[in-house]
């Protein structure tokens, strides 16, 4: 009896172990996923290069571009834009989910205590 608990504590303790290690390598791989061109439910189109741009583009061809960053499960991306003369200057984090197909991306980040999220598809 005692065998059989010491097994199935080291067999608890590998799986849990592997289950670790794939989740690690599954999030160093999300900043490579997310690479290519993506589209939101309002037909915006967002697309990630490799080189760490990302550019962003509405259905009436308005275009912000930005710098991007994957780490760990998150996208972080800078903002630089002037509305009505002021000047707006910042970083948005989102937190990453990919699909297992990797045909759809979801991005959701906190606003003033309400978790919003972005639901895009692969191109």
């Amino acid at each position: 009896m005692k065998r059989v608990l010491v097994l199935f504590v080291v067999g608890v303790v590998l799986f849990g172990a592997i289950s670790v290690q794939n989740a690690n390598a599954q999030n160093a791989n999300i900043g490579q996923r997310i690479i290519g061109t993506w589209v939101d439910h309002e037909g915006t189109t967002w697309v990630f290069n490799a080189n760490g741009n990302f550019t962003r583009t509405d259905t009436s061809g308005l275009t912000f571009e930005n710098k991007f960053a994957v780490i760990d499960a998150q996208l972080v991306y800078s903002f630089n834009y002037v509305s009505n003369g002021t000047n707006y200057v910042g970083l948005t984090v989102f937190s990453i989910s990919i699909s297992s197909d990797g045909r759809t991306l979801i991005l959701t980040h906190m606003v003033q205590g309400t978790i919003n999220g972005i639901w895009l598809t692969k191109r």
